[in-house]
C-alpha cells in the first residue's frame, strides 16, 4: 500500500513495534484517528432523503471503544475527512480488523507526539497506560511534552523561552486544558527551572 495515502492498522502496528490492539485502544482514547473506506454506506438525513457516503472517513471513538478484545468493529457513526462532519450511519456496519487504516499523516503525527509511549509494544511503563486504574493524566502529559521537545536532543528555543514552547505545545495537544494546568505541566518539564531553581547562594566576603 502506498505510505503517501494510508496504512493498514497491522502495518501501522509492525511500524510502531506494538500490537493492533494498541492501537485500537489509543484510537478509542482519543489519541489516533483511524479510518477505513466507506462504499456507499446509507446514512441519515434530517430531511430523510435517500443519502450514502463513499471514500476514506474516521471512525468515532465510541465505536472504537466497545470494539476491545474483538475482531470486528461495528460502525455506527463516521467522521467525514473534508469537513470534520460527523454522520450516522442508517444501520451498523460490522468491519474486520484487517480493513481499518490510518492515513499517512495521522501515522506520522501519532509516531511523532506519541510513537514512544508504544514502541514497546505491550510492555509499556504502567503510568503511560491510559487504562490503567490509577493512570495521571497531567503525568502522561508531561511525559509525551518531554518526549516531543527533548528526546533526540535537537531541541532549540530559539526566539522563545523553553517553556513558551512547552506551553504552545500543550495547547495544541489539547485546546481544552485549563491554563493552571498548562503552566504547571510546562513548568514540571522545563528542563531550565533546574538550573534556576534551589536556594539562593550565600554571598562570599
Amino acid at each position: 500500500m502506498d505510505f503517501d495515502t494510508e496504512l493498514n492498522l497491522a502495518e501501522a502496528a509492525m511500524q510502531l513495534g506494538t500490537s493492533v490492539e494498541k492501537l485500537i485502544k489509543c484510537g478509542a482514547h482519543r489519541k489516533l484517528k483511524i479510518s477505513v473506506i466507506a462504499n456507499d454506506w446509507p446514512i441519515r438525513e434530517e430531511n430523510e432523503t435517500a443519502e450514502s457516503i463513499s471514500g476514506l472517513v474516521d471512525l468515532v471513538p465510541d465505536d472504537l471503544l466497545q470494539s476491545y478484545g474483538a475482531d470486528f468493529t461495528f460502525v455506527r457513526k463516521v467522521v467525514t475527512l473534508n469537513d470534520g462532519e460527523t454522520v450516522a450511519l442508517v444501520k451498523p456496519i460490522k468491519l474486520l480488523r484487517g480493513v481499518l487504516y490510518v492515513t499517512a499523516g495521522e501515522f506520522r503525527r501519532f509516531k511523532r507526539e506519541r510513537g514512544s509511549s508504544v514502541t514497546q509494544g505491550d510492555n509499556i511503563p504502567p503510568f503511560l497506560d491510559s487504562t490503567h486504574r490509577w493512570r495521571s493524566p497531567e503525568l502522561m502529559l508531561a511525559v509525551e511534552a518531554w518526549m516531543a521537545h527533548f528526546s533526540d536532543s535537537s531541541f532549540e528555543p530559539g526566539n522563545r523561552t523553553t517553556k513558551q514552547h512547552i506551553e504552545r505545545w500543550l495547547m495544541a495537544r489539547d485546546p481544552g486544558l485549563l491554563v493552571t494546568v498548562r503552566k504547571r505541566i510546562a513548568t514540571l518539564v522545563n528542563p531550565e527551572k533546574a538550573k534556576k531553581g534551589g536556594a539562593p547562594t550565600t554571598p562570599t566576603q
